[in-house]
């Protein structure tokens, strides 16, 4: 299954980033452009091939229980709300080269901090398990108003 992943995601990627540099290459790292959208696509397609034939080759010895990307797939959500707070953060105060640094920074702290608190909190602070704890509440009670009525 994976070599029919990777080569396809690679070779879409690659023919995604050739285009938008062929059609528009001026206004590809303008993300909220119809060109900027694809060449995101195609460098996410790229890198997500490049990080599993890394992960399959064992270039780089990755622990298949806890590695880095389970800390960022558990508290997905998390990551995502709080990447919109500091969006107002940093608002129009970076040039594009230091906002590609701060990304890559931001996102290595983020992954540490969690990999340094998931086994002290586990799960707790995941707004995903807090919204699956909230919603088994809201069901059990509607379980027990549904036994009651009866």
């Amino acid at each position: 299954m994976k070599k029919r992943l990777i080569l396809p995601s690679i070779t879409i990627g690659v023919i995604l980033v050739i285009f938008v540099f062929l059609a528009n290459w001026f206004h590809f790292l303008n993300i909220p452009s119809f060109y900027g959208i694809i060449s995101a696509l195609g460098v996410s397609l790229i890198l997500f091939s490049l990080f599993v034939i890394i992960e399959e080759s064992e270039i780089i010895k990755v622990n298949k229980k806890y590695n880095f990307i389970f800390y960022f797939s558990y508290y997905s959500l998390t990551i995502y709300l709080v990447h919109h707070l500091l969006y107002f953060v940093f608002f129009e105060s970076m040039n594009a080269l230091m906002s590609q640094f701060a990304i890559v920074l931001t996102v290595v702290l983020i992954g540490l901090f969690l990999k340094l608190i998931y086994p002290k909190v586990d799960g707790t602070i995941s707004i995903k398990m807090i919204i699956s704890k909230l919603t088994n509440k809201i069901v059990m009670r509607l379980e027990r108003k549904k036994d009651s009525d009866k």
